[in-house]
C-alpha cells in the first residue's frame, strides 16, 4: 500500500473512531431515550465488540486484516471500509447497498453478505428474515421448507417441526413435493407427507388412502382435490391464530428426521 493510500486509510479510521466516541457519549447521557433512529454508523460500530480485527475492502472488495495491535482500545469492533474505484476515497460501510462518494460524487454498490437461511430452496436476505420474524418469531439460520398456505414448516428432508402463520410473503416460494422426505403417497398442499405428519393428521381425521391430494388450511379446513369433499380437522394451531404470530423456527438440539 502506498504512503498516500495509507494516510487516507488512517484518516478514515480516525473519523470513524471519532464517530464511535460520539456514539458512546450519546449512549451515556441518553440511555433511557435511546431509539432505533440512532446513526447507522454508530450502530454498525457497536456490534461484534469481541472481534479482534478491522476488515477493509479494496478495489475488488477482497478483505484484508489489520493486526489488533494497530486498533485503539476503544474501537475493538468489526469495521469495514469500501474504497471508491474512481477516486480511491475510503468510505466506511453503513449498511446500505448503494453509496455516494464524497470525493468524486459517484455512486457504487456493495455486494451484500450471503444469507445463511433458505426457504424452499431459496436464500432469504437478512433484511427479509428480520421482517419475517415479526410474524414468525425468532428464526434460526437453517435450510427450511415452508407451507405458505397452512403454515407448516420443517427442515429440508424432514418432517414438520411446527406451525407458524401462513402467507408470510418473504417465504412465498413453491414448496418442493418431496421437501419433507415423505413416502406415504398422500399430498397436502403439494407436499408428500412424512409418516409422522400423516400419523398426526390421521389422529384428527385425515384419511390414509394412498394417492390422495388435499388442500389444508390452518383453520383445519380440508378439501379433497379429487372429489371436492370437505372435511374439518379442528384448528391446527389455535394459539398461533389467537395471538397472530408464531413462536419461531428453531431446530431441536436432538433432532430425528
Amino acid at each position: 500500500m502506498s504512503r498516500d493510500n495509507w494516510e487516507r486509510l488512517v484518516a478514515a479510521v480516525r473519523l470513524v473512531a471519532a464517530a464511535l466516541r460520539k456514539a458512546q457519549l450519546w449512549e451515556m447521557f441518553h440511555d433511557h431515550s435511546r431509539s432505533s433512529s440512532h446513526s447507522t454508523i454508530s450502530s454498525d460500530l457497536s456490534s461484534n465488540s469481541s472481534n479482534e480485527n478491522l476488515v477493509f475492502a479494496s478495489n475488488n472488495l477482497e478483505s484484508h486484516h489489520v493486526p489488533s495491535t494497530m486498533i485503539p482500545s476503544f474501537s475493538r469492533a468489526q469495521l469495514r471500509f469500501v474504497r471508491c474505484p474512481k477516486c480511491a476515497s475510503i468510505l466506511p460501510l453503513t449498511g446500505y447497498p448503494i453509496y455516494r462518494c464524497g470525493g468524486c460524487d459517484s455512486y457504487k454498490t456493495v455486494q451484500q453478505k450471503k444469507s445463511n437461511l433458505t426457504v424452499n430452496g431459496h436464500p432469504i436476505p437478512d433484511r427479509l428474515v428480520k421482517k419475517a420474524e415479526k410474524v414468525a418469531g425468532p428464526i434460526q439460520p437453517w435450510d427450511y421448507w415452508y407451507d405458505f398456505r397452512a403454515g407448516f414448516w420443517g427442515v429440508m428432508g424432514g418432517r414438520a417441526l411446527g406451525i407458524i402463520p401462513p402467507f408470510i410473503q418473504e417465504f412465498n416460494y413453491p414448496m418442493p413435493a418431496h421437501c419433507s422426505g415423505g413416502n406415504t403417497g398422500i399430498f397436502v398442499n403439494g407436499r408428500e407427507l412424512h409418516q409422522r405428519d400423516l400419523d398426526l393428521l390421521h389422529g384428527r381425521g385425515l384419511p390414509t388412502d394412498r394417492g390422495k391430494s388435499y388442500t389444508i388450511e390452518m383453520s383445519g379446513r380440508v378439501l379433497d382435490e379429487q372429489t371436492g369433499e370437505e372435511l374439518h380437522l379442528g384448528k391446527l394451531a389455535p394459539t398461533v391464530e389467537k395471538v397472530k404470530h408464531g413462536f419461531g423456527m428453531k431446530v431441536p438440539r436432538f433432532y430425528e428426521v
